[in-house]
């Protein structure tokens, strides 16, 4: 499944041209927080629209400013100040500041973007961090170089056609170095917007039966990539996990996480048909520095898949890790039922995550000309 900016980079591909909307700041109780983006394709295309910054007239408005700007061939940098009389008079049930860059690109202007664009959804789909930087220009036309940073502080690597001299680069990278949510900074005489690129994380499923089938649909829904696994050749079929990215069946006796590359931007669902797959899967998933291990079935199967492991010699801190039974506790019965309960976990999980890289709240440093929306 492709993400966002593989989208974004087939529209420009396809269509020639898009208009990008990036939420920088957010402040309250804004409908989406920082971060969030979508891009819109022009007219001639359907003038269709990928992604979301918050739904509602927030949304309405920042569509017509895409097209404005696909129209004008100008960026913008917008607030929008909707406060609480405001959202309730609008149909909002969020208040709050936002505020967006929003810049049309050009595949023409912009030869090199697309294959940038790609590059950051295949590292961010290996668990990669990663940071698009480009040039803030409000009320001008966009300037299509830009800067990616995959990996950690000052040794991340750097492509692009985005030029800075080793000072400001250096500068660049430590500005970013602990931010999770969009930064305006200065380097090199330039105010860039980075970006840093959210994984979506991977969820691997272990059970391709009722209850994975309907996780591995409902996961796919919340932006998850999902891989399934099973060893009953009859039910690892792509065609009956529509919400799959990726179905594995895995042979008799073999280890069900095997060339999986598991990192720890991973989720890990045990599902399986009975308690000795549970626990052998179990057993192979605390071996990985996947984010987060859940396993399903009562307490008394839990403990006793437990016992059998730390009789094994598996460490009770490596143990206790597991969330058993998995999923938040809403009363859950049925397949569907419990696929909301282990998907709202996952989420919950991967919220948390980004939540703790954020170290430094985000700095704005406003470049001259902001456009204020209303």
């Amino acid at each position: 499944m492709t993400q966002f900016f593989g989208q974004l980079a087939d529209a420009l591909e396809r269509d020639g041209a898009a208009a990008l909307a990036t939420i920088v700041t957010a402040e309250g109780s804004a409908p989406r927080m920082a971060g969030a983006r979508l891009f819109v394709r022009p007219d001639g295309a359907g003038g269709g629209f990928e992604g979301t910054v918050g739904g509602g007239i927030l949304e309405a408005r920042v569509l017509e400013a895409c097209r404005t700007a696909l129209g004008d061939g100008l960026a913008r940098l917008l607030t929008f100040d909707l406060s609480a009389d405001e959202a309730a008079g609008s149909d909002m049930i969020c208040g709050g500041r936002v505020q967006l860059y929003v810049e049309p690109l050009r595949a023409a202007s912009c030869p090199r973007l697309a294959s940038m664009l790609r590059e950051a959804d295949r590292l961010t789909t290996q668990g990669r961090r990663c940071v698009l930087v480009n040039v803030l220009r409000p009320d001008a036309a966009p300037d299509c170089r830009r800067l990616l940073l995959a990996g950690e502080g000052q040794g991340a690597d750097v492509s692009g056609d985005l030029a800075l001299e080793p000072g400001a680069l250096a500068e660049l990278r430590k500005a970013v170095a602990s931010a999770s949510g969009p930064l305006c900074v200065e380097a090199g005489g330039l105010s860039l917007l980075a970006d840093p690129v959210a994984s979506p994380g991977r969820v691997v499923i272990a059970g391709a039966g009722h209850v994975g089938r309907q996780v591995a649909l409902m996961a796919s829904l919340a932006g998850f990539r999902v891989t399934v696994v099973d060893d009953r050749p009859d039910f690892a079929k792509a065609d009956r996990l529509p919400g799959a990215d990726d179905v594995r069946c895995v042979g008799q006796g073999g280890d069900w996480l095997a060339g999986l590359g598991l990192h720890e931007d991973c989720y890990v669902v045990i599902v399986t048909r009975g308690h000795r797959n549970d626990g052998e899967v179990l057993a192979s998933a605390l071996r990985t520095p996947a984010r987060y291990v859940g396993m399903i079935g009562s307490r008394r199967k839990r403990d006793a898949v437990y016992r059998r492991l730390e009789e094994a010699g598996t460490p009770r801190a490596a143990i206790e890790r597991v969330h058993s039974p998995i999923g938040l506790d809403i009363g859950a019965e049925t397949p569907e039922e419990i696929a909301v309960s282990i998907v709202a976990e996952l989420v919950q999980a991967r919220a948390a995550s980004r939540v703790r890289h954020m170290v430094a709240p985000v700095q704005v440093v406003t470049p001259v000309g902001v456009a204020d929306g209303v």
